[in-house]
């Protein structure tokens, strides 16, 4: 059984397993900067998303079981729920940032950006790019994500989708 509802799922694993999307993660890392960029997936529960990839520049990063969040917690599942861009620039810690996230991936989100990642008219999951606050992390280019990190994530979701869909049956 499938740990994910969405009928595109095993198109979005093979899509997320291709070498065309780990060179555009880390060119996005690079780009917006953050330090991370993670694709959230909708559980087959229908009521969670699971983090299906997660990336820092250069690797992957292993988690020791699937990171997730209830579909009523955070800012991934609010962009999953409305299909819109959240932008968190960290000027004033938003309140709808899931703590359980930070705890489970061992982070502290300091900005982040919620992407929603939609394909044949069906909302499969989010890409989100984030920030970190964590003792030891290099701080970034640029602290905050822009209107223009905003644009160069939604042109981003909207290049994923045309590789999934090149994977879909």
């Amino acid at each position: 059984m499938s740990l994910y509802s969405s009928s595109h799922a095993d198109a979005v694993i093979q899509a997320l397993d291709s070498a065309e999307l780990v060179f555009l993660f880390d060119h996005l890392i690079r780009v917006i900067p953050a330090h991370r960029v993670g694709f959230w997936l909708s559980g087959a529960s229908g009521d969670e998303l699971l983090l299906a990839r997660d990336r820092a520049l250069g690797r992957w990063v292993d988690h020791a079981s699937v990171p997730s969040v209830p579909l009523s917690e955070g800012l991934v599942s609010k962009t999953f729920r409305e299909g819109s861009t959240e932008l968190d620039d960290g000027m004033y810690r938003r309140k709808e940032g899931s703590a359980r996230v930070d705890q489970s991936l061992h982070q502290i989100t300091a900005c982040q950006i919620s992407v929603p990642v939609v394909l044949a008219g069906e909302r499969v999951g989010v890409l989100s790019a984030v920030q970190l606050a964590n003792e030891g992390a290099p701080a970034p280019g640029r602290w905050g994500f822009t209107d223009g990190s905003q644009q160069t994530m939604e042109g981003f979701a909207k290049v994923f989708e045309g590789l999934i869909s090149r994977h879909v049956k």
